[in-house]
């Protein structure tokens, strides 16, 4: 343990600033010549983070669906954030002082907790969007956020979207919070991430085309384009 300390506190502590990839690849690569002078046993090298990734794939998804849920989530917190007066007309008209929260726009799978907010308030934005529309132009908010809300006010599966992100998002909170440990997990890493995208895809997929699955080359090399593959 003491050793281990020593190879740490020689690094520079300006080179520990653990911000990007590119800033961890490099703090692993200084630890490792450290390690190799003083002729300690080599680290294993798994490779980069397969956590973090399910952030990014989880954003992708979404965003590839088009259904702006990351706009809608940023719209409705700042159009009240960015205001009092507007806070003030939402207490007002709805007799409501629970607002939604703020976003995380790298952490996507950590912002559950924002959709299932502005799940619960939904229908007073809708009656604070539908109040702003009475006023005469000249006195209707003029930012960004406010045509979003319109537009996803505009669209009966709203609330049918973002619930059902919220329940991915729930599916995928299970393996992060599994993983942030200091247990020696990385052996059960692989299966559980299988698992997890194979038990996603069984959302979309009929389950006789991925019963006969059964490791990641399998998954990865499935055909999803194919209509008879889907649910009805």
């Amino acid at each position: 343990m003491n050793t281990s300390l020593s190879t740490i506190n020689s690094i520079n502590l300006t080179q520990l600033s653990m911000d990007g990839p590119n800033v961890n690849w490099s703090l692993l690569n200084l630890l490792e010549k450290q390690r190799d002078q003083q002729e300690l046993p080599k680290l294993l090298n798994i490779g980069s983070c397969n956590l973090h990734v399910i952030h990014g794939a989880f954003k992708s998804g979404f965003q590839s669906a088009e259904w702006n849920i990351g706009k809608l989530r940023k719209a409705a917190y700042n159009i009240f954030h960015d205001s009092p007066a507007r806070r003030a007309d939402y207490v007002t008209v709805t007799e409501c002082e629970i607002f939604p929260y703020a976003f995380c726009s790298t952490r996507w799978v950590e912002d559950q907790k924002v959709a299932d907010r502005l799940c619960s308030v939904w229908e007073n934005v809708k009656k604070m969007t539908k109040y702003w529309e009475t006023l005469p132009k000249s006195k209707q908010p003029k930012c960004e956020s406010f045509g979003t809300i319109l537009g996803g006010t505009k669209d009966e599966l709203t609330l049918t979207k973002l619930k059902f992100f919220s329940y991915i998002a729930g599916l995928l909170q299970k393996i992060l919070l599994t993983y942030q440990t200091d247990a020696p997990m990385i052996p059960f890493l692989f299966y559980d991430l299988f698992s997890t995208a194979k038990s996603l895809m069984g959302l979309i997929i009929k389950q006789d085309v991925l019963s006969s699955i059964i490791n990641g080359r399998q998954l990865k090399n499935l055909i999803l384009l194919k209509k008879k593959t889907f649910c009805h």
